[in-house]
């Protein structure tokens, strides 16, 4: 017999819905807080370093983890998602720092979902 209390709950659409869209206005209100100085400012050595430099000198996306490991020793996979965006619509810091900043709020809303349906709102 299982317990009701530990069973899992489903996550209804509508709730899932307000979820992502609460983390989408706070996000947005994130980027935009001080006229969007926080995703617009110039790069930081560090990005310039390990995340640009490798993305502008790559033509492909072996080349991109070559370029990406000879400076950084991080695993690569910022890297091989934000290429092709980069190839789109070029390296300025609002597109770099775009992708990270979906991955982050993608993976915000995906925990929420999954500890939802174990715990109460309050505890997700």
């Amino acid at each position: 017999m299982t317990d009701p209390a530990v069973a899992p709950r489903p996550v209804s659409m509508r709730e899932a819905s307000i979820a992502a869209i609460l983390l989408a206005a706070w996000w947005l209100g994130l980027a935009l807080w001080d006229g969007g100085v926080a995703i617009t400012r110039r790069f930081w050595p560090d990005e310039l370093c390990c995340t640009v430099y490798a993305l502008r000198d790559s033509s492909n996306p072996l080349e991109l983890v070559r370029n990406a490991l000879a400076n950084d020793i991080a695993p690569p996979l910022l890297h091989l998602i934000t290429w092709p965006v980069t190839q789109l619509f070029g390296t300025s810091p609002v597109v770099v720092r775009s992708v990270p900043l979906a991955s982050v709020g993608l993976a915000t809303v995906l925990l929420y979902l999954l500890l939802r349906r174990r715990f109460g709102i309050a505890a997700s």
